[in-house]
Formats: structure tokens, C-alpha cells, sequence
């Protein structure tokens, strides 16, 4: 084969052609982009597995750590005895006034009853400023009670238990409140706390704090560690559910998860590789290996060299077009990428849609055996039927593609024309010559003809194998009625 330009287009609108972690990679539509990790339903969400702000509704909102509160090993350290507590400006979840929910996970440094009271989160208009307030609060020398009040600051729900934790274990609190309903429960570790508190009332709009650890004065503070807080916009269990889930310290990943398409060419040259349809806000980037019959390569800065498949080992679209020519690889190599979608906080995600690459045949790659297939076309008189179109194409399954054992892709059908005596004839790839065998479909048809083969007539395809021969006539599959 002479020098020539090709190009793989790889599309996303079918997430079934390519291998990707389902858990971190989304597809939608025609594009494929990181998957969004924000808890179903929630509204605001933090892991302490780093420094970022956390998301509430269509905002963030910064954390904002006071007194001896810090952040260490992944979890919020509250110091018993010292103020000690995060604050979270609310005032984005506008959601979050009749029905909602607050999970967390808390770990007291104490067991049974604490010395005094410690908050493990308070929810209100302002520092100081108890209207529609929402707390879970373990009395010193008590119980632990749970308060949900009106705009007005008057108390709608107010329940206590006996909870007694062990210092060091880590409890799952989930609070789930509809007001208007009349249905507030408490659950620890998935098991409902007490009884369904049926008391209703309303609540309103000015929301402006979020509290962790403290009161809403911020003047008794938690004693232990939390981790793991979401709020949701909705009530999240109404009976006793499997606790111990995790959430993502981010919004999307951070970890570079990778896409690969399953199909691959087959080539002795790279020209290029172009993001046609791609998108990358600030703070993303889409980076790639090269992958040459199965083992992945990037431009080291000199020279191409083996990847150890993490995105450090990797390249932009523009490197590796600006090098690719260095590649050497050998004829017939199978040729395709793998492209790594990176948020550096994220933020945010990079988005693909269509991506191109270029490659060539430099090199004369050996020709599959073809062999000889003809047939006469006759009406039931068996004069021969002139000027009929025979369409004589692959099979080809959804999802699937024919390869010859060279490993070029091929789409390519016949279309031949009966001469005066019906006759037709068309060399083609013996099917031993692709990867699992090739299995032809032949259709005959001709403007203003009624003739009709039986096959045809009763609505299936005439399908045959091209054999290992010089020739083959398969006048018989096309025989009029």
C-alpha cells in the first residue's frame, strides 16, 4: 500500500465502545466527561479529605474553621473543652426549609454521657440567632436530644434518647425532618433512635449558618472527631437502612480515571491525534498515552518511551501531534489511545466529544487469498435476468467489526450489475481470511422486476461463506421462483 493519510474517529456516543470505570466516568448524549460524585439528592456535602470548599446547592461555600478546630487525617478534629467548630454559610440552600436531612459521622473522645454539652452540628438563621434552628445535642450528664424550631425560634420537634456511645467508635447520625408532614427521626448507624416525632410546624427561608460542632452561639463545643457530612433536600429514610456509606471528598474525581477505545487500527506510522470536539474548563486538562499493540507509550521530553499508565506519564493532544512522527512502530502495529480526564481539585470536569488519529501505511502489507464468487441470476423460464444490482456486503453483528487477519477494519460492500445473461461475479476475501470467519449477505433486486429469489420472499437474508477455493457457484441461493 502506497503512502496515505487515515484517520480512526472515535465518537462517545456509545459508552459500550470503550473500557472506563463506570464509577468515575459518565457518558451523556454524544460526550463523555468525569461522573459526578455529589450524593443523590444532597445539597451540601464534605469529606475533610482536603482543603477545598465544600458544595451546597449551585455554590460552594468556604469552610471556615474556628478555635482549635482542625482538620487531620481526612476528619474534622473538635477539641472537647476549647471552642471548636466549622461554620458553613447557608444561605445558598434555599431547599433546605420543611423537609431535609443532615448525615455525619461522629466519634466522641468520651463514653456515656460527656462532662458537658457537646453539639454536633446546629443549624439557624445566624451566629446567636436560634430561628429555624436544627441541632443534635448530647446533654452533659444526659441524654441526647434533637430540636427543630419555627421561624419564630419556637420549638416544633423536641425528643431526647438514651444514647450512650463508646469512646474511639465512629457512629453514623442520620436526621431526617419533614415539618410539614409531621415526620422527624433520628437514626444511628441505621437503626431509628426512639419513636417518629409527629409534630409539624413551619419554617422559612432564612437559613444563613451551618455549624459544625457548636451551637448556633458557638459557646459549647463537640468533643471527637466527624467526617463524612451531607445535607440533603429531601427526607432520605423513612425505616431502618444499611449505614456505612462514603462519600467522595470531591465533586469529581481527582484520581485521573482513563478511557480506551475498544476499537484499535492497524498502522506503521502516527501522524497526529486532534480533540475535534473537546472541552476543558479551568483547572482540567485531557492528557493521553499512546497505545501500541497493548502497551502504552508518551513523549518523554527526547524520545517516546513505555508509559507506566498514569496520567505523569502522559501527553497533550499538541505533544503528541508535534512528535509523532518519532514513533517508530512496526507494520501492521494495532494502534489506538487512551485518554485521562483530570480535575485538579475537582472543581470541575473536562468534557470529550469527538477525537481524531491520524495514522499511515508506509510499508505494503501482504494481500488477503480472494476467491471467484459467481452465479447467473434467471427467471423460472431460466433466460437470465439482465441489469439486476447485486449487493454482496459483510455481516456485521451491532458492536461488531470484521477485521481481515492482517488487522485492517473492513466496511466495504460489492455492488454489481448482471450482464445479458444474468451472470455476476465479484472476487472476494475468503472468510478463513477474518478474525472468527466471515459470513457474507447477498440481496438481488432490479427497477420495474417482480422476480423474487425464496430467500428473499420469506423475508431472511442469503447468507454463505466464501470457501478456500480458486472459485464457487452459488447460482443455486439465487434461483427465481
Amino acid at each position: 500500500m502506497s503512502a496515505s493519510s487515515l484517520e480512526l474517529v472515535v465518537s462517545y456516543a456509545d459508552q459500550n465502545n470503550f473500557i472506563y470505570d463506570a464509577a468515575l466516568i459518565d457518558f451523556a448524549g454524544t460526550t463523555c466527561q468525569l461522573k459526578d460524585l455529589t450524593p443523590e439528592h444532597s445539597t451540601f456535602f464534605d469529606s475533610f479529605d482536603d482543603e477545598n470548599d465544600a458544595n451546597w446547592g449551585n455554590g460552594t461555600l468556604s469552610r471556615d474553621l474556628e478555635g482549635a478546630a482542625s482538620v487531620d487525617g481526612s476528619l474534622l478534629d473538635l477539641t472537647g473543652g476549647t471552642v471548636a467548630y466549622v461554620d458553613y454559610d447557608a444561605n445558598q440552600n434555599a431547599d433546605f426549609q420543611q423537609a431535609g436531612a443532615v448525615r455525619l459521622v461522629y466519634t466522641p473522645n468520651y463514653s456515656g454521657a460527656p462532662g458537658a454539652d457537646r453539639y454536633l452540628f446546629s443549624i439557624c438563621e445566624a451566629d446567636g440567632v436560634s430561628r429555624n434552628e436544627i441541632y443534635i445535642r448530647h446533654a452533659g450528664g444526659g441524654g441526647l436530644y434533637v430540636n427543630v424550631s419555627d421561624s419564630s425560634g419556637a420549638d416544633i420537634v423536641s425528643f431526647s434518647s438514651g444514647w450512650s456511645p463508646t469512646a474511639g467508635v465512629s457512629y453514623e447520625f442520620e436526621l431526617n425532618f419533614d415539618v410539614s408532614a409531621g415526620a422527624t427521626r433520628l437514626f444511628i448507624d441505621g437503626a431509628q433512635e426512639g419513636s417518629t416525632a409527629t409534630d409539624t410546624g413551619t419554617r422559612d427561608a432564612n437559613i444563613g449558618l451551618f455549624r459544625v460542632g457548636s451551637n448556633c452561639s458557638g459557646l459549647e463545643a463537640a468533643d471527637g472527631k466527624v467526617d463524612s457530612i451531607v445535607c440533603f433536600s429531601s427526607v432520605q429514610h423513612t425505616a431502618n437502612y444499611a449505614s456505612g456509606a462514603a462519600i467522595s471528598a470531591t465533586r469529581y474525581s481527582v484520581a485521573n480515571p482513563t478511557v480506551v477505545p475498544i476499537s484499535s487500527v492497524a498502522a506503521d506510522a502516527l501522524e497526529d491525534l486532534e480533540e475535534t470536539t473537546a472541552s476543558t474548563p479551568v483547572g482540567t486538562a485531557l492528557r493521553h498515552a499512546i497505545v501500541t499493540s497493548g502497551q502504552d507509550r508518551y513523549w518523554a521530553g527526547t524520545e517516546w518511551d513505555t508509559s507506566d499508565g498514569l496520567y505523569s506519564q502522559s501527553n497533550t493532544a499538541e505533544d503528541i501531534s508535534l512528535n509523532a512522527s518519532s514513533l517508530d512502530i512496526t507494520s501492521g502495529t494495532s494502534l489506538k489511545f487512551k485518554t485521562f480526564l483530570h480535575s485538579e481539585t475537582g472543581a470541575s470536569t473536562p468534557v470529550i466529544g469527538v477525537q481524531t488519529l491520524g495514522y499511515n501505511f508506509y510499508n505494503t502489507l501482504s494481500s488477503p487469498e480472494t476467491c471467484t464468487v459467481w452465479g447467473f441470476y434467471r427467471d423460472v423460464s431460466g433466460t437470465g435476468v439482465a441489469g439486476a444490482t447485486v449487493e454482496i456486503a459483510l455481516k456485521r453483528e451491532p458492536k461488531t467489526q470484521y477485521r481481515e487477519a492482517g488487522g485492517s477494519i473492513i466496511e466495504k460492500k460489492a455492488t454489481l450489475t448482471t450482464d445479458d445473461d444474468g451472470r455476476f461475479e465479484a472476487d472476494l476475501v475468503r472468510s478463513s481470511e477474518y478474525e472468527g470467519g466471515g459470513v457474507y449477505v447477498l440481496s438481488i433486486s432490479k427497477s420495474a422486476d417482480s422476480l423474487l429469489t425464496k430467500q428473499i420472499s420469506a423475508g431472511a437474508s442469503i447468507e454463505f461463506s466464501v470457501p478456500d477455493l480458486a472459485d464457487v457457484n452459488i447460482t443455486s441461493l439465487v434461483t427465481a421462483l
